[in-house]
């Protein structure tokens, strides 16, 4: 048996390895989802201001919003990322599933990556 040491604790082999791997993902996602708020929040207000600046009484379109195109490419994404963190935070690898919750991790960790892909795209916010 194989024993690692992590954060002062030993370890022994992959199924803790999977452990930690799941807890990277996890935290990445809380932080993502943090993120994607953010600029989510920072987005709408900014529309909401140029809407109500609209000489229009049907308000901007999306193409006219400074960010209405990127509010609409989020649409979703915050919960899609907290569904999945919430998922990963479920998953219980042992020896016996360690293949079937690792492909499980690798799907929830897509989501996240295509969101993380998402917000890269996007216009940047100047405060």
């Amino acid at each position: 048996m194989v024993l690692h040491i992590y954060k002062g604790y030993y370890m022994t082999g992959p199924v803790e390895e999977l452990k930690e791997r799941i807890a990277e993902v996890v935290s990445d996602a809380d932080q993502l989802g943090s993120e994607i708020s953010d600029y989510l929040a920072k987005a709408r207000w900014i529309n909401d201001r140029a809407d109500n600046k609209s000489a229009s009484p049907l308000g901007l379109g999306i193409d006219e919003s400074p960010y209405g195109e990127e509010v609409a490419r989020l649409e979703g994404v915050p919960e899609a990322v907290s569904s999945a963190a919430e998922a990963l935070r479920s998953l219980l690898p042992t020896s016996e599933n360690l293949q079937q919750v690792e492909d499980e991790m690798y799907r929830l960790k897509e989501v996240v990556d295509d969101a993380a892909s998402t917000l890269d795209d996007l216009t940047p916010i100047d405060e």
